[in-house]
């Protein structure tokens, strides 16, 4: 351990508490807040991350009838979907939902990154070629994480922060975190590439 030079760490559950809440739901158009938890609930029931999870907690703290979906599919690193209701329901990040020609009405765009500059992660939602709108989860930052990163400088470790979520989300925390290098939005492979990377350079890596 006295030989490790870099210190790779996940952001959920690792450097925060690991327990997220739906702290804001933000729809789009005609679309009521209940109806569209309710949707994302429906669909995220069948995913098991804990921001999926916090969106199911948040239905049933609001006593949501959450209806049932099928066909469910998830794509790493981008989100999800699922038929409800008769209609396809996709949830998952922006560009997720905007690769398949839903468009982000520019007002909420703005609103949703000034809660990710807040550590907010955001989730969008679309129905068919419809935009839902978002809901915007907060996860704290363990009290211990500051601490354990100060003393990891002191022994000359650099802290690498390696993220599946949003670019603003992350370095919100790296911020207030004083950790090094961010990489935001990266899938698994991504993850092993940044290691083998870093020990091709003759670092030590954890």
């Amino acid at each position: 351990a006295e030989k490790v030079t870099h210190l790779i760490t996940d952001k959920t559950g690792t450097l925060t508490e690991g327990k997220p809440r739906v702290v804001e739901t933000r729809p789009a158009g005609t679309i009521k807040k209940d109806d569209l938890l309710r949707l994302v609930a429906a669909v995220e029931a069948q995913s098991e991350p804990p921001l999926a999870r916090a969106v199911v907690d948040r239905a049933g703290d609001a006593d949501l009838k959450i209806p049932s979906a099928s066909d469910f599919e998830s794509t790493t690193g981008g989100g999800v979907r699922a038929h409800v209701e008769g209609a396809l329901i996709r949830v998952g990040k922006r560009a997720f939902i905007e690769e398949f020609g839903i468009k982000v009405d520019g007002g909420l765009g703005e609103i949703a990154e000034k809660l990710q500059e807040e550590a907010r992660t955001v989730i969008w939602a679309s129905r068919d070629k419809e935009l839902l709108g978002f809901l915007a989860i907060a996860d704290p930052i363990k009290q211990t994480s500051a601490e354990a990163i100060r003393a990891l400088h002191e022994l000359g470790v650099k802290v690498v922060m390696c993220t599946g979520d949003n670019t603003r989300t992350a370095q919100a925390v790296a911020r207030e975190l004083g950790i090094d290098e961010v990489h935001a939005e990266v899938s698994p492979e991504d993850k092993q590439r940044i290691v083998n990377e870093l020990k091709a350079q003759g670092h030590c890596v954890a």
